[in-house]
């Protein structure tokens, strides 16, 4: 049996914040997504560089990122009572419709899911691999999927 491949277009609305931007994509060849609902673009990743996502939408409301040390920094989520320090880059429906989201590495900050470290921190501050993962819900293991992608990141200028 020969593998099937989904094709799934990208839609997106545009949006500007600190750290953040979203751009329209049209259909085409060069905006399918023909592994997953997540991709990431470049895959090595110096300080100052931008870090673009693709995904195919609809998708999950829930996005964080995971540092070299282990730590989760949501980056969209349902806000609980965090408090004014730790907020979300965006409302989560709205980035549920997305197909694409820059992060510049020295400018996007997100709630570490850490107790004790209770405001939004710059995510990519340490040398290593980070996992950036798309879900409905990040806080299960009830068989929801997640989507990951992995990039590498030097804490440095570009050479």
């Amino acid at each position: 049996m020969k593998p099937r491949i989904l094709v799934l277009t990208l839609c997106a609305v545009s949006v500007t914040a600190s750290g953040l931007t979203a751009q329209t994509r049209k259909p085409g060849k060069a905006n399918v997504l023909r592994k997953g609902k997540l991709r990431c673009a470049p895959q090595k990743l110096f300080r100052g560089d931008t870090l673009t996502l693709e995904m195919a939408t609809p998708h999950g409301g829930m996005l964080a990122v995971r540092a070299p040390d282990g730590t989760d920094f949501f980056v969209v989520y349902e806000p609980h009572n965090e408090g004014p320090a730790s907020r979300p880059l965006m409302d989560a429906e709205k980035f549920m419709k997305l197909g694409q989201l820059k992060l510049v590495t020295d400018q996007t900050k997100a709630k570490p899911w850490v107790y004790g470290r209770d405001k939004n921190e710059l995510i990519f501050t340490r040398t290593g691999w980070y996992a950036v993962r798309l879900s409905e819900n990040l806080e299960t293991d009830d068989g929801t999927p997640v989507y990951q992608c992995r990039v590498y990141y030097q804490h440095r200028s570009r050479p």
